[in-house]
């Protein structure tokens, strides 16, 4: 009786699968039909977002489902968890519009909620006129459930669930817009900078995401997140750093076993306390200095000393607080060079 209910709660959902050239597309459709069939799979290709978002809905109503399990394709889900998540969580969402679980994100170092949303697609015809025009956000998915939250339909995310990771195996030029819209867009990016320097010596992942970041500081400015705003291709960077664009990913480069690890593998980190201090506890200005505030700050030094990383924590911490700093890469690179004609 469970499995054919959780069978009949896997039919009540549509996937789709938003691309925009991600290097993981035919991987993530691949994990995600050891779930769904292959040929129910949806994959979006529309650019800017939001036209694609507009069509991820469209999709959805059309579908006729109760549910449509949207998800970008630098995320990989591992087929176990993230049946278990639909099975014990679809039922028990009655006034939810949206929920979400959290994926592992390789550049925070943590689980959080991106590049994934379980919607209820009833409401879905509501949200069509609630979508940003082309360039007015930077995040227009949340800023359309935002204003769904506003007329009563709410979003829930999930904290106990992780079933997927985010943005391993992705191209040098996805990685490299990444980091630039993330510097334009994310609190505490001098921690995260700090921490993609370091790692950067073993993963040039990490150097490449450091880059944009660098890049955006550089040049400043709005941020769109149309990919055609950005380079086609970084050869000219990447040469410059004896590196070279990534070849097309193989199959047997990603496994459910292997997603599944990284997922099991993960704990907190320096990284991951320092962030979340900073946004919370850490005094930015005169007012940050309250009694209250203060008594939290020590309560949480005092954890921290006996993680044994209170040194580590506090130096990023300390990093963050120093506004003016900014990140450089060794040789300097113009990266106007690369924008000279981001219309083409």
């Amino acid at each position: 009786m469970v499995r054919q209910q959780d069978a009949r709660i896997v039919r009540s959902v549509k996937p789709i699968v938003r691309s925009c050239g991600e290097r993981t597309t035919r991987q993530a459709v691949a994990l995600l039909s050891k779930i769904f069939d292959i040929d129910d799979i949806e994959v979006v290709r529309e650019v800017p977002f939001e036209k694609a978002l507009r069509a991820t809905y469209e999709i959805g109503i059309a579908s006729g489902r109760e549910w449509a399990f949207v998800m970008d394709a630098d995320v990989l889900p591992s087929p176990r968890r993230l049946r278990q998540a639909l099975t014990s969580r679809a039922d028990r969402v009655e006034d939810v519009f949206v929920f979400r679980g959290l994926v592992l994100d390789k550049f925070f170092g943590w689980p959080r909620e991106v590049g994934n949303y379980i919607y209820r697609t009833s409401l879905l015809g509501t949200a069509l006129d609630l979508i940003p025009r082309a360039g007015a956000k930077v995040r227009p998915e949340f800023s359309t459930i935002q204003a769904m939250h506003h007329r009563g339909h709410r979003m829930e995310t999930v904290e106990d669930m992780t079933y997927a990771v985010h943005d391993f195996e992705q191209f040098y030029k996805d990685l490299f817009r990444k980091g630039y819209v993330y510097a334009s867009k994310h609190p505490a990016m001098q921690i995260l900078m700090t921490d993609w320097q370091k790692r950067g010596e073993k993963d040039a992942d990490f150097f490449v995401m450091l880059a944009g970041a660098v890049a955006h500081n550089a040049r400043g400015g709005e941020v769109e997140i149309d990919v055609r705003r950005f380079p086609k291709d970084l050869g000219v960077f990447l040469t410059n750093y004896g590196l070279a664009e990534k070849d097309v990913l193989s199959d047997l480069d990603i496994s459910e076993e292997r997603v599944d690890s990284l997922i099991s593998s993960w704990s907190p980190s320096p990284v991951y306390h320092a962030y979340h201090a900073y946004l919370g506890l850490w005094p930015r200005d005169r007012s940050g200095f309250s009694p209250a505030r203060m008594r939290a700050l020590f309560g949480w030094m005092r954890k921290s000393r006996k993680r044994g990383s209170l040194s580590v924590e506090l130096r990023y911490l300390i990093t963050a607080s120093l506004r003016r700093q900014r990140r450089s890469l060794k040789p300097e690179f113009d990266f106007d060079t690369l924008f000279a004609d981001p219309s083409d």
